[in-house]
């Protein structure tokens, strides 16, 4: 398993090479005869799927915005931790360096188990 850092280039790598969006979703008949389908922003069907399950279709559709902007949002929560081990090592976080620490490595943590990444 990558590190974090790296799982985090990956995920925006794929998105990255994924078709641009947005995306939309439909759940009219298709014309190979599918109940819905995942279009890109020239109406060209990216997905679609016979059994009609419209929860799918929703989330694969909103996906290509969700993705980079959950990267982005976890991105700005890191260099927030990045910010507490510096406040730590200046002078003016000195008397609080533990708990900055901690409060960093905390977060570095929640997020690298969240994502099944290395430590």
């Amino acid at each position: 398993m990558p590190d974090l850092t790296d799982l985090l280039d990956e995920i925006q790598d794929r998105a990255d090479r994924a078709t641009g969006g947005p995306w939309s979703w439909a759940s009219h008949v298709t014309v190979d005869g599918a109940p819905w389908a995942v279009f890109d922003e020239s109406d060209h069907a990216l997905a679609s799927n016979r059994d009609g399950w419209v929860a799918d279709a929703e989330f694969i559709a909103h996906a290509r915005e969700d993705v980079p902007r959950m990267v982005d949002a976890l991105r700005g929560v890191l260099r927030q931790a990045d910010a507490l081990d510096e406040l730590a090592a200046s002078p003016i976080g000195a008397s609080y360096a533990g708990a900055l620490r901690l409060g960093a490595r905390g977060i570095r943590h929640a997020i690298t188990k969240a994502l099944g990444a290395e430590s």
